[in-house]
């Protein structure tokens, strides 16, 4: 079991008097807050601290990117190590702790006590002024010289946050008992070496499309060509098999699209979504801010519209319930310099829409510049993989990085599910 009493320390000023209280957390880490940093000194001078319990002291010194003044955070790194046997306190998430019994230990100014424990409850999660969420908390025996201290919860048997705030009672004499504690997710945001391993989420996992454009990765010189076709009024067909990331690709074109195409209206149609052929119409003419659901209404608004269109799961338009002849508005549409299309398939559209009749209406294929999208080169997964780990305390080995290359492939969701449990396995 943690020993909260142990695991903290006093921080003494230059006048040898204690100024406030801090804990350990990890490999030669202390916690305390930035306000008590500054009574004992300040960030940028050596600083003196005590373990309860103990009559040596350590000096310690503000750890790189430890100084966090706007949240009144600070890290510290000790210059030696702590008395043996005293062990870090673990971190633990605050969520759910609402309603849970908390202890706390810290240096108030009572008598001639050296640390005070304080119990109470946590009563939730609060918001300040300046957009910080605090823990609320009610306690009839916290004080300030517990600032810095950890809030030690007592059901998860983790710290669940700081202490940083305690009020004496307004003029109404309530919020007597009231006090404030720092989120430890907001330490962990701040100070990423102090997040457990196993909270960190896992960045390789993505079912189905990526909708972030952020988190789209690698394929460039695909995007350069289909931005190039699409630019120049072409019509775009994008072809690959299963999982191979082509709703990805294209919906990224379309977030990026101010970026790249910015006077021209893009509307993005996932045709697994539409019903039949009078769904289709009535959700694109949705999108172009007009009423109805009919092929006349979709042509009258397209004629008038600078538009590309992109559709994905093409597919579903060769299907019975649509009408050929929205196959032949489209062709003839996209031959004007007005209107595009970039569309996704995992069959080339020569095999998706061949041709009705010999010498019959032209097919709906051949005005389309086709792309394919197949596995990542080696190179783009290597990347991907590095990608994703940075910012996470997980590295793969050499060993372990050409494993997954092998077993994958290229192909992006095979690669991403192997280095999903990977990831997971390092993170036990």
């Amino acid at each position: 079991m943690p020993n909260i009493k142990d695991a903290t320390v006093s921080l003494i000023d230059s006048d040898n008097q204690i100024c406030g209280t801090g804990f350990l957390v990890k490999d030669g880490y202390l916690l305390t807050c930035a306000h008590v940093v500054n009574k004992a000194g300040g960030p940028e001078q050596p600083l003196t601290v005590r373990f309860q319990g103990d009559k040596d002291t350590i000096s310690a010194t503000v750890a790189a990117n430890g100084w966090h003044p706007q949240a009144d955070v600070a890290v510290l790194q000790l210059e030696a190590d702590p008395p043996a046997g005293i062990q870090p306190l673990p971190l633990g998430a605050c969520r759910e702790c609402n309603g849970h019994a908390f202890t706390a230990f810290g240096y108030p100014e009572v008598g001639d006590y050296h640390g005070i424990l304080a119990v109470g409850q946590i009563t939730g999660p609060v918001e300040k002024e300046d957009g910080r969420t605090m823990l609320q908390l009610a306690s009839a025996n916290l004080a300030r010289g517990h600032s810095g201290g950890a809030l030690f919860d007592e059901d998860q048997q983790r710290v669940v946050g700081m202490v940083a705030e305690v009020y004496h009672p307004d003029a109404s004499g309530k919020h007597r008992d009231t006090a404030f504690a720092i989120l430890t997710e907001t330490i962990w945001r701040l100070f990423l070496a102090l997040r457990p391993v196993s909270s960190v989420l896992n960045p390789f996992f993505f079912p189905g499309r990526i909708n972030d454009p952020a988190q789209f990765f690698g394929r460039q010189r695909l995007l350069r060509e289909v931005k190039n076709s699409l630019k120049q009024g072409s019509s775009v067909s994008l072809v690959g098999g299963s999982q191979m990331g082509k709703s990805s690709f294209l919906y990224y074109l379309y977030c990026t699209r101010e970026t790249w195409l910015p006077h021209k209206t893009v509307v993005f149609l996932d045709l697994q979504q539409v019903l039949d052929e009078r769904d289709f119409c009535e959700e694109l003419l949705r999108h172009l801010g007009e009423a109805g659901d009919s092929l006349r209404q979709l042509k009258r608004a397209l004629r008038q519209r600078d538009l590309l269109l992109i559709l994905d799961e093409v597919e579903r338009l060769a299907e019975d319930d649509f009408n050929p002849r929205l196959h032949d508005l489209l062709r003839s549409l996209a031959q004007e310099p007005h209107f595009a299309m970039c569309l996704a398939s995992q069959q080339p559209l020569t095999e998706v829409f061949p041709a009705r009749t010999p010498g019959g209406v032209s097919p709906f294929h051949n005005i389309f510049v086709t792309k394919e999208i197949g596995p990542f080169s080696e190179e783009n997964a290597r990347g991907l993989l590095l990608s994703r780990l940075q910012g996470t305390p997980v590295q793969f080995t050499t060993a372990e990085i050409e494993q997954l290359l092998a077993d994958s492939e290229g192909h992006p969701a095979r690669l991403q599910q192997l280095a999903y449990a990977l990831f997971n396995q390092h993170t036990r």
